[in-house]
């Protein structure tokens, strides 16, 4: 992958031979009359492509091809989460800019007619990023994933399934990547989440971490918002029911290290107790979860 590869430069200019022979095995690989000896070279030679240095940018040209099936873009992203997660220490800053972009790139392309697996692909690829190289040269995620979140519903889902990820991943105890960067990554979170005013006023000579964050809402305070706009009306429908479920699903795994104040200062927790009420079972079993149950907070 060259310093100057770009999401607007030849990731984006037609389809190198390489491509068409990728497109061609995996092919030969989901072809049910395809023989055992065929199906297996194509699998070597896929598995080969995969360790290529130049595979992230094969990756995201076949990723971004809507008009491929979308198990061909599955393994583009494939390729690049590879690349990610084996050879992200010898990139160049400029290599890993372009990763950065391409997934980015990738976040707001993603349209309602992607099957879950690619956007909890691209998800994945985002947090696998972030673990590695946010706080560190990537200072404008927050920014990013605020603009995401100001795009489609699918895109709000995006967002939420990436800080669902981050958190878990950052504040468990079975990732060692981001146990290597686990102080500075636990601030970082601490610090999009919670709203601006409650970092002041319980923290006020903390070292700030303004560059991190973008905005003085926090994620908490956006996904509260949103879970008032899911529950409103009395008759709640699949999108907003589906909307809810994964906001209160990302609020259970910031419980465990969320300042618990701010569950009062966004109204998060008057938002969680009100699905109770809400005229949707999924969502009521949900918001009754353990987890959830406003009893377990000891809240000033």
């Amino acid at each position: 992958m060259n310093d100057n590869a770009s999401v607007n430069g030849h990731a984006g200019e037609g389809k190198p031979e390489i491509h068409t022979q990728i497109l061609r095995a995996l092919e030969i690989i989901h072809e049910p009359r395809s023989s055992n000896a065929h199906r297996q070279d194509a699998s070597r030679y896929l598995e080969e492509i995969r360790s290529d240095e130049q595979a992230p940018y094969h990756g995201f040209a076949l990723a971004s091809a809507k008009d491929q099936p979308a198990i061909v873009r599955h393994y583009g992203l494939s390729l690049i989460e590879y690349g990610v997660r084996h050879r992200w220490p010898g990139y160049t800053p400029g290599q890993s800019q372009a990763l950065r972009d391409w997934v980015v790139t990738l976040s707001h392309s993603t349209a309602d007619s992607d099957p879950p697996y690619i956007t909890n692909k691209v998800a994945e690829i985002w947090v696998e990023i972030a673990k590695r190289s946010w706080g560190l040269d990537w200072l404008d995620m927050d920014e990013l994933l605020f603009q995401l979140w100001d795009g489609s519903m699918v895109q709000k889902a995006l967002v939420l399934i990436i800080l669902e990820t981050l958190s878990e991943e950052v504040f468990g105890d079975d990732d060692t990547t981001a146990a290597l960067r686990g102080s500075d990554l636990n601030r970082a979170c601490v610090e999009i989440f919670t709203p601006a005013n409650v970092l002041t006023e319980d923290f006020p000579i903390r070292e700030t971490a303004a560059s991190m964050r973008y905005g003085a809402d926090g994620w908490l305070s956006r996904m509260a918002d949103l879970l008032e706009w899911c529950i409103r009306d009395a008759k709640i429908d699949e999108n907003r029911r589906a909307c809810g479920v994964k906001i209160l699903s990302t609020f259970k795994s910031v419980i465990s290290w969320i300042i618990p104040r701010s569950l009062v200062t966004t109204h998060a927790l008057n938002r969680i107790c009100a699905c109770l009420a809400a005229s949707n079972v999924p969502l009521q079993l949900v918001s009754k979860s353990a987890e959830l149950a406003p009893g377990n907070y000891d809240i000033d």
